[in-house]
């Protein structure tokens, strides 16, 4: 997913077969009409810097997430309820494991 930098009001998503035909500049008229639509979309994506890649799930990082967060709690009493959590709900797991 894309968006464009210089309004910001478009959100453009796109399938990695359509990306792939911008790519190989594959004749579209072998495609129906709204994926040729979307293949001249990709295409503009590919062609101009005006776009912003968005992370994929591969970017993003839950548990950095949850550590910053974390951290950035200054109250040691709420600090410690999230620690009492996080070890109960480790422990419950560890439980409901199948035995060995």
């Amino acid at each position: 997913m894309s968006i464009p930098q210089s309004t910001y009001q478009e959100l453009v998503t796109l399938s990695s077969e359509e990306l792939s035909a911008a790519e190989e500049d594959d004749n579209i008229d072998e495609y129906p009409k709204w994926q040729q639509d979307m293949i001249i979309k990709a295409k503009e994506v590919i062609n101009f810097d005006d776009y912003l890649l968005l992370p994929s799930k591969f970017d993003i990082h839950e548990y950095h997430i949850i550590e910053a967060f974390y951290c950035s709690v200054v109250d040691d009493k709420i600090r410690g309820v999230f620690w009492i959590k996080s070890e109960v709900e480790e422990f419950s797991a560890a439980l409901k494991m199948p035995s060995i």
